[in-house]
């Protein structure tokens, strides 16, 4: 909607600029539909991020709001991977990107680098909870510190022991943000002001949201139908590609009724037939 009444003031100033009829309708038109297939592009863009949000790490695609991002809650799924971690309750991971800026995300995909520190996929070291965030006196997680995990923890049968436990033995800062957070590349959150926050670590796991999965195939199905072009097609045959792991996933592991199996089963049938 933006976009058009950005188009009708580009009109309105050719008037102004003293063009002739014709030629103030042909940049009129240009401008309408000329660059339509870009605009449909970068919508597709934004879908193919979203899912492969959801696929990478299973919560919160971005596009639904900020505050979905921040306070939405994702289901566990056992991976296995020791280096993997997922927060229970509310909070992020604090990272140091390549900038040297504190940055936030609940992705845990984690695994250890060259020099035995822990990083997330794109090399950026996790901040360990001993870092001094005002005098930026910055600690990251070591194997070291994974080898006293265990050491710490007491066995203990109380609830609230375990947790007591893990939040004294994980070494991972937790923190929220307080003022004016951002989202950056479709993942992260940067904020002038983090405060630290207990949080238990669920480890070798990912967190997983099913909650908006519904949201994102109408947005899928919204965008198929307007980017309706040939040239459209292959990043149309790779967000479905992407989707289906998605969809496959809930089919093969939760225990979901036979009903929403098939509504799951009809999304991705409806989606394949929108190509």
């Amino acid at each position: 909607m933006n976009y058009y009444k950005s188009t009708l003031r580009s009109y309105r100033a050719c008037k102004i600029a003293g063009l002739p009829r014709n030629k103030k309708l042909i940049f009129f038109i240009f401008l309408l539909f000329g660059f339509s297939s870009f605009l449909f592009a970068s919508s597709l863009d934004d879908i193919e991020k979203d899912v492969q949000c959801l696929l990478n790490y299973g919560n919160r695609p971005i596009s639904f709001g900020i505050d979905k991002y921040i306070n939405s809650q994702g289901n566990f799924q056992d991976f296995g991977v020791s280096t993997f971690a997922a927060i229970n309750g509310k909070g992020f991971f604090c990272l140091l990107n390549d900038d040297g800026k504190i940055i936030l995300t609940r992705n845990g995909f984690f695994r250890w680098n060259e020099n035995g520190f822990l990083v997330n996929s794109e090399g950026y070291r996790i901040l360990n909870k001993k870092s001094n965030l005002k005098e930026k006196d910055y600690k990251f997680i070591t194997i070291e510190d994974f080898e006293k995990i265990n050491k710490k923890s007491k066995k203990t049968t109380s609830l609230a022991d375990q947790y007591k436990n893990d939040i004294e033995a994980s070494p991972y800062l937790i923190a929220v943000p307080l003022d004016n957070p951002e989202i950056i590349d479709n993942e992260y959150l940067i904020c002038d002001e983090i405060q630290s926050q207990p949080a238990k670590i669920i480890y070798g796991a990912r967190e997983y949201n099913s909650t908006q999965l519904s949201e994102l195939y109408d947005l899928c199905c919204r965008t198929f139908d307007e980017c309706n072009g040939e040239e459209f097609a292959d990043q149309k045959k790779r967000i479905v590609a992407k989707f289906e792991v998605v969809i496959s996933y809930f089919l093969n592991n939760l225990y979901a009724e036979e009903k929403y199996k098939n509504e799951l089963e009809m999304m991705l049938y409806s989606l394949k037939e929108r190509i």
